[in-house]
């Protein structure tokens, strides 16, 4: 599936604040959806953006909200519970520590799907400010 994406996409997972950040480019590259949908699979180690632009019940969704997709670089969504659980599947995401993780644009199904072995450990340096 990821072997037949052409543009690359980044998140970011971090444990400090805790929360998911989703870049503008990303959302535009899936085909601006008004919902994304979090998948997560531990056995295949892999984490997947879906773009959806109707809410289901039940689901666990992000409203990516226009005024923010149009004006900021990224969406954010705060919650502990979804660092934790991002914790307990994989093992290597840390506590207190940001991560980057670099997947692929699948445009069929305005979706992103990013393998968990492109994590890369953010670090900052003496004196700058995470935001």
């Amino acid at each position: 599936m990821i072997e037949n994406s052409v543009q690359s996409a980044i998140i970011t997972i971090d444990c400090k604040k805790p929360r998911l950040r989703i870049y503008k480019a990303t959302i535009h590259q899936m085909g601006n959806p008004k919902y994304i949908q979090l998948m997560i699979n531990p056995e295949t180690r892999l984490i997947a953006l879906r773009g959806v632009d109707r809410h289901t019940p039940g689901q666990q969704e992000i409203r990516v909200d226009r005024q923010v997709a149009n004006t900021e670089d990224c969406v954010d969504w705060y919650s502990t519970t979804l660092i934790a659980e991002l914790r307990a599947a994989f093992q290597e995401i840390q506590g207190g520590n940001s991560y980057n993780l670099t997947g692929a644009i699948i445009h069929k199904e305005r979706a992103a799907v990013f393998k968990l072995s492109s994590l890369a450990l953010i670090e900052s340096t003496m004196g700058e400010m995470y935001v």
